[in-house]
């Protein structure tokens, strides 16, 4: 690999004749930088697959015991594939944004149904599996299969749109095809990896660390004295009640609706309306077998999401069993730890039920 580096000038502007030297430059940092991250340990399609989806929308540290735990119970596609739904439920719990765990155990089935158990490798055909998206895809074949494919995470756009001057879409993908195009053969794995890296502990969202940086002599957001467009993503504020029905040593669970919580077991809510909620606590008797005696107002629990601010106003309900409809379980509190709670639900069982709730 022909470095360029003598035929340019230390002022010159940055561009695609640098493409040599900031590969260079770029696997140096990595050979003493490189992250000790457990889905590195062994390179597979099928650890790719469940790291990157764990990693989407949650930050690598939290991600790290998941991961051990969940490879623990599933080491392969087929285990997953052929546990039962609540049981992958169940090991994804306190990660958070269960659609992933969803749409992940759905990928599982079909790659076992259609392809005898094979991650594909090709970007289309994984484009069509559950949950799986550009990125996922690209990150699936650059570093499960070691194919020469860049996957442009949140860090690799950042580093290349502030070395490069790039701009969003046409011109990140250019620059990442040319990478590709130069880098040595069968380094598509150590590209994406050290991008990566680099993004996640040098070229930082809020404040890049530019002066150990090996690119500040031509990267185009030093030269533009560190100025970048930002938009800030504003979260939805959502406000709901939440009742936590109990009936004796027990408490009702719901398959919750709606577009927080789709499909997963839960306490019963509704969007906050102004309205009196011993109304709707009366439809839930009805609807679920439930005769409600007493209500009390337990106060306010908070939830931040991705898109969404939660604040649930929590009413503990005390009544008694008339029967149970689908849809619908009673759970005794001291079996609660088997069902997949999202967190905003367990902060209401706690706030409501003090007592017989016990994390």
């Amino acid at each position: 690999m022909r470095s360029n580096r003598e035929d340019r000038s230390p002022g010159e502007d940055p561009g695609l004749l640098n493409l040599e030297e900031f590969l260079e430059r770029l696997f140096q940092w990595f050979a003493n930088n490189r992250r000790d991250l457990p889905w590195r340990a062994e390179y597979s399609p099928y650890r790719v697959l469940v790291a990157e989806v764990m990693l989407a929308q949650t930050q690598v540290p939290r991600v790290v015991p998941y991961y051990l735990r969940f490879l623990e119970r599933f080491p392969d596609v087929f285990a997953l594939a052929s546990a039962p739904r609540e049981e992958v439920l169940l090991a994804w719990e306190g990660l958070g944004y269960y659609r992933r765990a969803h749409h992940l155990h759905e990928a599982a089935q079909r790659i076992v149904e259609h392809f005898q158990g094979h991650i594909p490798a090709d970007i289309t055909t994984l484009r069509r599996l559950p949950g799986i998206g550009p990125y996922i895809a690209s990150a699936i074949l650059g570093i499960g299969y070691n194919l020469p494919v860049l996957a442009l995470d949140t860090n690799v756009r950042r580093v290349l749109s502030r070395v490069f001057g790039a701009k969003e879409g046409a011109n990140l993908c250019e620059i990442g095809n040319l990478l590709v195009s130069h880098m040595p053969s069968g380094k598509a794995r150590h590209l994406n990896e050290a991008l990566m890296d680099f993004g996640s502990l040098v070229c930082l969202s809020r404040k890049p660390r530019c002066f150990p940086c090996p690119f500040q002599r031509f990267c185009a957001f030093v030269k533009d004295a560190g100025k970048e467009s930002r938009i800030r993503q504003r979260r939805t504020l959502l406000e709901i009640c939440v009742a936590v029905c109990c009936a004796g040593e027990e408490v009702l669970l719901t398959k919750s609706e709606g577009k927080l919580f789709p499909g997963l077991w839960g306490l019963p809510l509704r969007e906050q309306d102004g309205e009196d909620p011993r109304v709707w606590i009366d439809a839930l008797g009805k609807r679920y077998g439930f005769s409600p005696l007493a209500l009390k107002e337990c106060g306010v629990v908070a939830h931040a999401y991705t898109r969404y601010r939660v604040r649930a106003r929590v009413l503990r309900v005390s009544g008694k069993r008339t029967g149970t409809l689908s849809g619908a379980a009673w759970v005794a509190f001291r079996e609660l730890f088997q069902y997949p709670l999202p967190s905003l639900f367990r902060k209401a069982l706690a706030l409501g039920c003090p007592g017989e709730y016990r994390p």
